[in-house]
């Protein structure tokens, strides 16, 4: 109606000459607005549960392409009451889901492998044709657990040849869905060597020896084969007290013996079981600067062991009479005793009081080794030496004698 009337309105106008003021072209534009707005407004989409209310709603005029295919927009059509159901077809080729819409359900209709043991089922499950399931499956470059998963099975047989130009694997294929797979292996390299394959060679009916070989070096076992018997020759080192044999059983180089062995660090335990020998000495020093353990290599399979501990000089006694002093260091008679004398010249040093003298023990070696005694007098005298010279009775040259012993 608004369409009409503005056209009429200006046709007039046209006709008869009329002048339009500016109020009335804006009238004439409003009412132009007003016939655009209601011309592009879509009609309201009916409520009912069918195809034409749902496609309407959709904004769609093909509800089957928009909704039902293998399109994006499912989660759009189930929100506007669109339903799906889902139908495996078993087929024995390779293809796709097809679907199809029965008013507001589209039913996609999924293929699914069949699961004989053919070759158009293995096949569909590998999508690929059955004259190619030999190619892809039957060789070596194969991916045989994708294979195997798509139903292609593998005969598996291992035979052994001494003839090394047939060793190695063939294929061959059946035609159908198996593949077979023959290994030739070397019966020595399988059987006789140091493998874990032992037991399975024994139940083909390989025999096995053992030969002990007695070695002066360390070596590992070697294996022969001679028909169906395989022989381990098992090194077995020399007894011998050599440092071939020793070595042996360290299982090392003879020139490596006395550094693994004749060391304060070495396992002596080890090194004793191996041949070593130990000569070990114990003496005893008052220089507390030489103390502790040396070790040395004889060359051959001896380690000395030399240990120097602590000790101190004791007097233990000794003398003779009939002899006094060629030459003497300290004379006085204030000893009651030659016990006391020979004390006192035990424990003598020209400045008093040495370090480490202790009664009958001291640290240093003693500078009177020999003192003079006259029983009649009660003369001590320290000499110097050991030299004497002949006197009457009552004179005595005695002998100090001390020992080293182990400090308390």
């Amino acid at each position: 109606m608004f369409t009409s009337f503005v056209t009429l309105f200006l046709h007039v106008a046209s006709a008869d000459r009329v002048t339009v003021h500016d109020d009335e072209v804006s009238m004439m534009q409003g009412l132009a607005k007003t016939v655009s707005l209601h011309a592009s407004t879509p009609a309201l989409c009916c409520h009912a549960m069918t195809p034409e209310c749902v496609a309407c709603t959709l904004g769609t005029e093909d509800i089957e392409a928009f909704c039902c295919s293998a399109s994006q927009n499912h989660d759009q059509c189930m929100d506007g009451g669109v339903e799906y159901d889902i139908q495996p077809i078993t087929v024995d080729i390779s293809s796709t889901t097809t679907y199809s819409m029965d008013g507001l359900t589209c039913t996609h209709h999924v293929p699914v492998c069949c699961e004989a043991n053919t070759p158009a089922c293995v096949a569909c499950k590998l999508g690929t044709a059955t004259d190619d399931i030999e190619a892809l499956c039957c060789s070596a470059s194969a991916d045989h657990s994708a294979c195997m998963q798509g139903g292609v099975e593998y005969a598996i047989s291992v035979d052994f040849t001494a003839d090394p130009n047939l060793i190695g694997t063939t294929y061959s294929w059946d035609g159908s869905t198996t593949c077979a797979v023959s290994t030739l292996e070397d019966i020595e390299a399988f059987c006789c060597s140091a493998s874990n394959n032992h037991d399975q060679c024994t139940e083909g009916g390989v025999e096995y020896e053992i030969q002990q070989i007695t070695a002066d070096i360390s070596s590992t076992t070697t294996y022969s084969l001679d028909g169906l018997t395989c022989t381990h020759h098992v090194p077995v080192c020399c007894e011998a007290n050599t440092p071939a044999c020793v070595a042996c059983k360290l299982g090392i180089a003879t020139d490596d013996i006395e550094a693994l062995c004749c060391s304060a660090s070495a396992d002596h335990s080890a090194c004793t079981q191996g041949g070593v020998e130990y000569a070990i000495s114990v003496d005893l020093t008052a220089d507390p600067n030489l103390i502790g353990t040396t070790y040395s290599w004889d060359g051959s399979t001896t380690c000395a062991v030399s240990t120097l501990e602590q000790g101190e000089y004791e007097l233990v006694g000794g003398g003779g009479p009939g002899y006094k002093c060629d030459e003497f260091m300290f004379s006085s008679q204030m000893y009651d005793s030659r016990a006391d004398c020979a004390l006192a010249c035990f424990q003598y040093s020209p400045e008093g009081g040495a370090a480490g003298i202790n009664d009958k023990t001291r640290t240093t070696e003693p500078l009177c080794t020999h003192y003079n005694w006259n029983k009649n007098s009660g003369r001590c005298r320290f000499c110097v030496g050991d030299g004497t010279q002949s006197a009457g009775n009552n004179n005595a040259v005695y002998h100090n004698d001390v020992r080293l012993a182990p400090s308390n």
